[in-house]
């Protein structure tokens, strides 16, 4: 067979009608507006060609919901949509090493993995965007919406805590006054925090930033420190008595020994420690990667008498079961859930694929 040769990417073709193609191709629709400019500006700029296009479009949440690569996000985009439009959609230009979300809020692609995506500027995040699904959105802004004159929440197991950018500047669209108080065991992840929240214009008076881990009781865990912060997430502690082996802990550092530059003795709080003294919270946001079971069914009464609404991201199929039973017995609703995602690893035990998401609103409150 004879092979075609294709001159490297000609610059001749007209930039914007291979992104309407791509876009019409892969997603069935014409590029947003946010969509178009972003890109335009990175191919202009060399910064990705025609087949880093392709690549990106193809690899987006979106595209692999069309083709059934992905499934339930736990909303429909009507739902979503309703949400996403009271708030005022970023217009601007794309930064050069961020990448920006619909709402403006800015996360460094070398603390996330996204080097390739420098500049980019993103659209209204159905069914998700690169750290989070639609209903973990709703949750975020649904409890500003329904804040009053402040929003504050709680962001355990935080990352570079991109949950509370988002809740702090959605607060501020809306004219409240905001606090945010991010928990995060990992030290470099602790300076990402503090570097988003200055990128992101969070001032020091509103956010305290606690480095440290969330448990049962108050003391000491043992959490593992990444040796690059920007390439590993999703790090689990190990709590007073527990054996190096243990549950999450001993399955992430057998998985990710080699990104573990050692292992390090961290404050563990309780929540009842962190609630006491804050009044009314409008959002706990929880990953903190199997110990949420634990957690709430000791805290359920505290949690029930200060806060408004929760996010539990789920680590296993016993977790989603325990959770399920817990809240609607202390009178919370459902808002919106999406089951952990497990398949059989090759002896047959259960392995996590996908995080399970969970929303509880507490009527108390409304």
């Amino acid at each position: 067979m004879e092979h075609i040769v294709i001159e490297e990417q000609s610059k001749t073709s007209n930039a914007k009608d291979v992104i309407i193609a791509a876009y019409r191709g892969l997603l069935g629709r014409d590029p947003d507006k946010n969509g178009m400019s972003s890109y335009l500006d990175l191919l202009e700029k060399n910064s990705i060609s025609y087949e880093d296009l392709i690549r990106q479009i193809s690899g987006s949440d979106e595209f692999k919901t069309i083709h059934r690569y992905i499934h339930t996000y736990g909303s429909s985009r009507r739902e979503a949509m309703d949400v996403f439009r009271q708030f005022r959609k970023y217009e601007g230009p794309g930064r050069a090493g961020f990448v920006t979300n619909f709402l403006g809020c800015v996360s460094n692609v070398n603390h996330v993995g996204l080097a390739s995506h420098s500049g980019l500027v993103e659209s209204f995040p159905f069914p998700g965007n690169f750290h989070g699904a639609a209903l973990e959105w709703i949750a975020v802004l649904r409890s500003v919406l329904d804040a009053r004159e402040r929003f504050s929440m709680i962001e355990l197991g935080a990352g570079w805590a991109p949950w509370s950018a988002i809740g702090y500047a959605a607060a501020k669209q809306k004219g409240l006054s905001a606090h945010v108080i991010p928990i995060e065991g990992d030290r470099g992840h602790i300076d990402y925090i503090h570097h988003s929240f200055r990128e992101n214009s969070i001032p020091d008076s509103d956010a305290d930033v606690i480095h440290g881990v969330i448990g049962v009781e108050d003391g000491i865990a043992r959490f593992p420190r990444a040796a690059q912060a920007g390439h590993v997430y999703g790090a689990a502690a190990a709590f007073s008595g527990e054996g190096n082996d243990g549950d999450a802990f001993g399955t992430f550092v057998r998985h990710h020994g080699g990104l573990v530059a050692e292992i390090e003795e961290v404050t563990c709080y309780s929540l009842a420690t962190i609630l006491n003294g804050k009044g009314t919270i409008d959002l706990i946001h929880c990953d903190i990667q199997g110990a949420e079971g634990d957690l709430f069914e000791h805290h359920i009464d505290v949690v029930t008498k200060q806060v408004k609404r929760v996010f539990i991201g789920t680590h296993s199929a016993d977790l989603d079961r325990r959770l399920i039973s817990l809240f609607p017995k202390h009178g919370w609703v459902c808002e919106g859930i999406v089951a952990a995602k497990m398949r059989d690893d090759s002896h047959g035990d259960p392995m996590l694929v996908a995080d399970g998401d969970q929303v509880w609103r507490n009527p108390a409150f409304f």
